[in-house]
């Protein structure tokens, strides 16, 4: 349901939610109240009967209008909304008038549909989105976004497809070579991107890429103290994604732009999850320890 609108919505409320006030919920009470005793299924058939009806319902109105795919929104949009319903309908007098410049705002703010970022990133890493232009550039017919493995985690990528690709599907990636389950190389934006699975492939391919992708690896570092070897603008790895939550790339000439969930570490979420993945290695770590047999000395653990 996310970046939907339902304009049918309150009246398929209105026609299920008696069905539920007056047969749904006092079945439910009463299942419960005989299942004691073995005799539930009593409440338990009408019940269903009533389930249905309600189901039938949702699914007629559905049939008549799905809603509207919105595309991601402005956030102001939802607070000029909330402020015109408010003056219109909480007002009296002919200040209730002043509610149509909000709604008139949010006319004018409301885009045909976000442009997306170059690179989407799920969190978990497995969901990765690749925004590649038409030909000619700027082509908007051509462009859109492509996922590099489809099936990995659909529920992120149906998400993304609402938000960026309202009333349209991904279109086919592009890889620039070979795409397999180890690494993975493409252009956007003519930035080199390599997409990297396999640690015994980091070296040659921090030589050769702009951006480098290791959402599965912990720990990547292809230029140290005193190196002759330029590296990649940006690498993005597992820890970067545990700390700061889903990632968006934008790439705009030589600017690389990066947008994460949580602007920082020291954000709520993301620090709770990284004492939380500390904590647990802990305690695994400290359960291996005493399972380990006494040596005596000051060996161990």
């Amino acid at each position: 349901h996310f970046h939907r609108i339902a304009p049918f919505g309150i009246a398929a409320n209105l026609l299920a939610m008696p069905v539920v006030s007056l047969a749904v919920m006092p079945l439910c009470l009463l299942a419960a109240l005989l299942m004691p005793y073995g005799f539930e299924a009593l409440a338990l058939k009408p019940l269903g009967v009533a389930i249905d009806a309600v189901l039938a319902i949702s699914e007629a109105i559905n049939g008549y209008h799905p809603g509207l795919e919105t595309g991601l929104l402005p956030a102001q949009l939802p607070l000029l909304g909330a402020l015109a319903l408010v003056l219109l309908c909480g007002l009296r007098s002919r200040l209730r008038l002043a509610g149509v410049v909000p709604l008139v705002l949010l006319a004018g703010l409301w885009p045909s549909a976000a442009l997306p970022p170059d690179i989407l990133i799920a969190q978990d890493g497995r969901a990765i989105a690749v925004r590649q232009r038409g030909e000619p550039a700027g082509d908007a017919e051509g462009a859109g976004l492509a996922v590099i493995h489809p099936a990995a985690n659909r529920f992120v990528t149906e998400i993304w497809r609402r938000a960026y690709l309202p009333e349209r599907q991904f279109s086919g990636f592009r890889a620039d070579g070979p795409c397999a389950r180890d690494i993975c190389r493409f252009t956007v934006a003519r930035k080199s991107v390599s997409l990297v699975y396999d640690p015994d492939l980091l070296a040659g391919e921090c030589r050769h890429a702009d951006i480098l992708l290791a959402p599965r690896l912990w720990f990547v570092r292809c230029a140290g103290p005193g190196s002759d070897l330029h590296g990649p603008e940006l690498i993005v790895t597992r820890g970067d994604l545990e700390q700061a939550g889903s990632l968006a790339i934008s790439i705009d000439g030589t600017d690389i732009r990066t947008v994460t969930t949580w602007p920082s570490p020291a954000e709520t979420g993301a620090g709770m999850r990284q004492f939380a993945w500390q904590r647990r290695f802990d305690n695994v770590s400290r359960r291996f320890a005493e399972k380990q047999p006494d040596k005596g000395g000051d060996g161990g653990f």
